[in-house]
């Protein structure tokens, strides 16, 4: 079973899995998700060092916020253990490893650790997620969340 039944039922309830989905198409008519900071080069000088971050954009900023809350939302999935998920699917919790991962067969779990471990991996390397939306990526995993919802809703 891709959900268990009690997830099954709080999803069709609360449509959150589709608020997530959506973001397929606010993707696809994104121009651009963000934009890379840190150090400012100036004539071949760096005239300011700053940490390296990714400034996004409005709509992966209210994705972000609302994977964080369907993480609060639904513990049953364990996205706070996205680690372990990963480990379980042989998936190192890598950008190297994430970004390759084949999800044509995986379940909502492994689809949402993905998800959270791109994110999280932003503490350590930004531009994680950044490069993970430019390529496709991240729109893969909702393509097949979006499949796992509606599989769920016709069995109902």
């Amino acid at each position: 079973r891709l959900f268990t039944k009690r997830a099954q039922r709080d999803i069709i309830r609360a449509d959150m899995v589709e608020q997530l989905t959506n973001y397929i198409e606010i993707f696809a008519s994104s121009e651009r998700f963000g934009k890379r900071r840190g150090d400012r080069v100036k004539d071949g000088r760096v005239i300011s060092l700053e940490m390296p971050y990714v400034d996004y954009s409005a709509p992966v900023k209210d994705f972000i916020t609302l994977v964080y809350k369907f993480d609060k939302t639904y513990p049953q999935f364990k996205m706070y253990d996205h680690i372990k998920t990963l480990k379980r699917h042989k998936i190192e919790w890598c950008i190297y490893d994430i970004r390759e991962a084949d999800v044509s067969k995986a379940d909502a779990r492994l689809v949402l650790a993905l998800i959270m471990g791109t994110i999280r991996g932003e503490i350590f390397s930004a531009g994680n997620l950044l490069f993970c939306l430019e390529n496709g990526i991240v729109t893969r995993w909702l393509e097949r969340l979006r499949e796992i919802d509606q599989k769920s809703k016709s069995v109902k």
